[in-house]
């Protein structure tokens, strides 16, 4: 009993442990177009965690589903922030990307998201 709840408790930690990245890219598509590729940073403020939300594309949706999102952690993850996906995503035609700092950090991430115009097919807008 003992060892079983151990063994949950880690693999609770495991499992709630927050990333430095973004990597969902499996299948970019046959003929993937860049959506969204810039470089997000903010500087760190002693006491403050920084923290910024992203809706990619700004506005609307994109023609066709996003088919790869990556977000890199430019910093060493010592110091660098958290990227989370909010809302929609792949197989999506927009994602809410929510970015953290550390407490005293700031955090500096590439952002690239691509889509495939040849698949319409399983659009979901909301």
């Amino acid at each position: 009993m003992f060892k079983t709840a151990l063994y949950l408790f880690a693999l609770a930690l495991i499992v709630k442990a927050d990333e430095h990245f973004i990597d969902d890219c499996l299948n970019s598509g046959k003929n993937p177009i860049v959506l969204y590729n810039q470089e997000v940073s903010k500087d760190g403020h002693i006491f403050q965690i920084q923290e910024q939300n992203i809706r990619i594309p700004l506005t609307g949706f994109s023609e066709s589903p996003i088919t790869c999102i990556t977000v890199v952690n430019l910093l060493s993850d010592l110091d660098g922030g958290y990227p989370y996906i909010k809302a929609g995503g792949v197989n999506y035609t927009y994602v809410d990307l929510y970015l953290k700092s550390q407490k005293r950090k700031g955090f500096d991430f590439r952002i690239t998201v691509y889509y495939d115009k040849s698949q319409n097919s399983n659009v979901s807008y909301v």
